[in-house]
C-alpha cells in the first residue's frame, strides 16, 4: 500500500512518497513495461527487436508513469518519484545492466518513431553505463546518440566519473568522442 507523504501536486513535478518498491520501479499500480524489461534482460536480442514495433509496446514505451528514481536510505520507505518516459527508463536499465544490443535497439526504435532523443537522455543512463565499466554499452550510446554524453541535460563530469571508477580505457573512449571534463 502506498501512502503519499508529500508531493508538489503537479504531475510534472518531483514528489516524495512512501513505498516498498525499488529504484526504477513505477510508483503505483502494475508496471506495464515489465515484458519489455524482461526482453532487455533476455540473452536473445531479437526478443526486444520483435516486441517494439508492435502498437501495444509503442504505447507503453511513450507512457510517462511516476517512476522511482531515488530511495532514501535514511528514512525507511521514503522514495522520490517523477514522471519518466518508459523508453528513458528502459535505456537506464539497459545501460546499467550492460546490454549494449538492447541500447542499440532502443535508440533505433526511438529514431524510427521520431521520438526526440533528448527525451531519453538522462544523467542516470550515462552514469549507470559508465559505472558498468562496459565500453560496448557506452559505445552503443555514443554511436546511437553522439550528444548523449555532451548534452547539457546530463550535468555530470563524465571524465571525472570514469577516473573515479579507475577505468582508463573508458576515459580514453570518452575523450575520443569529445567528452570534456
Amino acid at each position: 500500500m502506498l501512502d503519499k507523504v508529500k508531493s508538489t501536486g503537479s504531475r510534472s513535478s518531483v514528489g516524495f512518497y512512501q513505498s516498498s518498491r525499488s529504484k526504477w520501479d513505477v510508483l503505483r499500480g502494475e508496471d506495464s513495461a515489465l515484458p519489455l524489461i524482461e526482453a532487455i534482460k533476455s540473452d536473445d536480442p531479437s526478443v526486444l527487436r520483435d516486441m517494439l514495433p508492435q502498437a501495444q509496446w509503442y504505447e507503453i514505451a511513450v507512457d510517462e508513469p511516476l517512476t522511482i528514481f531515488s530511495v532514501n536510505s535514511s528514512k525507511k520507505g521514503e522514495v522520490s518519484a517523477m514522471p519518466l518516459l518508459t523508453l528513458a527508463r528502459l535505456v537506464i536499465l539497459a545501460g546499467t545492466d550492460v546490454r549494449a544490443e538492447a541500447l542499440t535497439t532502443l535508440y533505433a526504435f526511438a529514431k524510427e518513431q521520431a521520438i526526440d532523443l533528448s527525451s531519453i537522455r538522462t544523467r542516470w543512463a550515462v552514469e549507470g553505463t559508465i559505472k558498468s565499466h562496459n565500453r560496448a554499452a557506452v559505445e552503443a550510446m555514443l554511436t546511437a546518440d553522439p550528444d548523449t554524453f555532451t548534452a547539457a541535460t546530463v550535468h555530470v563530469p563524465l571524465l571525472r566519473l570514469a577516473m573515479k571508477e579507475q577505468d582508463d580505457a573508458m576515459v580514453e573512449l570518452l575523450k575520443r568522442h569529445g567528452v570534456e571534463s
